[in-house]
């Protein structure tokens, strides 16, 4: 028999739709960029094609854009790579019959 609802009062936890700590200092820091006009987005491209920039602070502005911008794989396991690359193969071998015609018997 399923559970019921309470009915009254005495419901404890979060109102439904109500956001939580990490959620809302998100939007905080969204929005204190936001009135600030700041791209972070923008500050590791910029960084990225300086010139004066050390090659290895350019190396990870550009893989740090890159994991945003290209879809990362899916490392593949065991399991997985036998689907993934599942393929059957047939070995067949002609058999000579007494009357020399050849015939194929699959093994």
């Amino acid at each position: 028999m399923a559970k019921k609802k309470p009915t009254g009062m005495s419901r404890a936890g979060r109102k439904p739709g109500s956001l939580n700590k990490m959620t809302l200092a998100r939007e905080h820091v969204l929005q204190v960029l936001a009135d600030k006009s700041h791209d972070p987005f923008e500050a590791l491209a910029s960084m990225a094609i300086d010139p004066d920039t050390p090659k290895e602070l350019k190396y990870q502005c550009n893989r740090e854009l890159a994991s945003y911008l290209v879809p990362k794989f899916r490392p593949v396991d065991g399991q997985n790579a036998a689907q993934a690359f599942a393929f059957n193969i047939s070995i067949a071998r002609p058999v000579r019959d007494q009357d020399d015609t050849a015939t194929v018997i699959d093994q």
